[in-house]
């Protein structure tokens, strides 16, 4: 998934709300501020305070002249408004009505209109010198002219509201419908078991997580059909393995005694041999399925751990003394270097792991030869190891060795073992929070180096 910048989808809701509801009233301010402040010259219908202070000299209206009288009837007529001026006293001083909707103030006889404005007036010292009542003459016309500007600022409001709409479906499809038809689509690949699909991010932070945990699953799908082919293949190769070790001493086993059987040991040394040859067959078969018991038996130990105190010198002293016979047998020499340290571990699980390192030790030790053993503290782990004088292995087989039934060359093979011995040393040792590796030499011989927790 690519790391883009994502918003909470609440957020993004807050934020085309606010763009439907301040975008619609900004540009009707704007609207309302070019047209009729900019293209429209001052006039009662648009605000009365301004109108009244540049068409009437205020003060000077209160001064009942002829020449005042005249200015106030041409103005009123010209701009077809009704003004009525009363002085500070509330008397009447001059009047200009020309419509029939009028209603009565019972002040000395006053009339003004109904939706009249009334302007207070003031002289130089703030003292007041009457009110202006001003109403429009014309009620057809002004409703016309309010019509006119709310069906144009209805007219606004629609397109700014059905843009802001479309731009926000526009964005809805791109970056929430589009990634779950993605996710559809990518559903139906993976049940074909296709997981090479990818899917599209989105900037909707919700969305995006969905997208990530969908394709973090379709990798984890992938890993575990990678993971059960290998184990299928495992498996096969392990009952195959299996079936062709187990058959070679048995038909062995089967040859000599259908040859005692049949008459082909025709004198007693003949015969002895036949019984020495099948059963060591026996033997190997025995050996073989051991393994196997042993293999299935730490499979199961390794998923139920029993941990205890244990020395590790003792631990090793008891299985080198196990394996006296083998030992003395090719007399080979065992020299150790090990600090007495003491861990907890499962007993059973380390004792199997550590017999079965030794014993491939000796085994493919030449007569005579030398076994290094080492244990050091590092930390807070233990770090055990154990080098022989074999015939060591390839470089390309170090990764490999720790797998079941993997045989190496020829000359670290040997008849009766199948290659579990290591495996299950692997198991034991790593289901206790370990690691076991083995280290090439260009030298002679091979190294295992096993660490353990403290």
């Amino acid at each position: 998934m690519n790391n883009k910048k994502s918003l909470p989808i609440n957020w993004l809701l807050v934020f085309f709300s606010i763009c439907l509801i301040a975008i619609p009233l900004l540009l009707l301010k704007i609207y309302d501020h070019v047209v009729f402040d900019y293209f429209s010259e001052p006039n009662y219908f648009d605000n009365p305070n301004i109108w009244l202070e540049e068409q009437l000299l205020l003060e000077e209206i209160f001064n009942d002249s002829e020449e005042n009288i005249k200015h106030l009837d041409h103005v009123v007529e010209e701009e077809g408004v009704n003004v009525e001026i009363f002085n500070s006293s509330n008397q009447l001083i001059y009047r200009n009505m020309r419509h029939e909707n009028q209603s009565i103030i019972d002040n000395e006889e006053k009339l003004i209109t109904e939706s009249s404005y009334r302007t207070t007036v003031l002289d130089k010292d703030n003292q007041i010198l009457g009110y202006i009542y001003t109403s429009p003459n014309n009620w057809d016309f002004s409703m016309q002219n309010s019509n006119s500007s709310e069906s144009v600022m209805m007219f606004i409001l629609i397109i700014v509201i059905l843009i802001i709409l479309f731009i926000f479906l526009f964005l809805v499809r791109n970056e929430m419908i589009k990634p779950i038809i993605a996710l559809n689509k990518a559903s139906k690949e993976i049940a074909n078991e296709n997981h090479s699909i990818k899917i599209t991010d989105s900037r909707i932070r919700e969305i995006n997580d969905l997208t990530s945990a969908y394709e973090q699953m379709n990798q984890h799908l992938a890993t575990l059909k990678k993971q059960r082919n290998q184990y299928e293949n495992d498996r096969n190769l392990f009952v195959s393995s299996i079936v062709h070790d187990l058959r070679t001493p048995l038909f062995g086993l089967k040859g000599y005694l259908e040859g005692l059987t049949n008459g082909l040991a025709t004198n007693e040394e003949k015969r002895e041999k036949y019984i020495l040859k099948a059963t060591n067959q026996a033997l190997k078969m025995d050996q073989l399925l051991s393994l196997l018991a042993n293999y299935n038996r730490s499979s199961y130990l390794s998923e139920h751990i029993s941990k205890e105190k244990i020395d590790l010198n003792q631990l090793i002293e008891d299985i080198l003394d196990d394996l006296d016979y083998q030992k003395n047998k090719k007399e080979v020499k065992v020299i150790k270097k090990m600090e007495r340290i003491v861990i907890s571990a499962d007993h059973f699980l380390l004792y199997q792991a550590m017999e079965n390192i030794l014993s491939n030790a000796i085994r493919f030790s030449p007569v005579e030869g030398s076994i290094y053993i080492s244990i050091k503290k590092d930390h807070h782990f233990v770090k055990i190891f154990i080098k022989d004088e074999g015939p060591g292995i390839a470089e390309s087989e170090v990764e490999h060795i720790f797998k079941p039934l993997y045989q190496t060359d020829p000359s670290r093979s040997n008849s009766g073992h199948i290659g579990l011995g290591l495996a299950i040393s692997k198991r034991n040792i790593e289901s206790q929070g370990g690691t076991i590796k083995a280290i090439h030499s260009k030298d002679a011989g091979l190294e295992i180096e096993i660490t353990l927790t403290d």
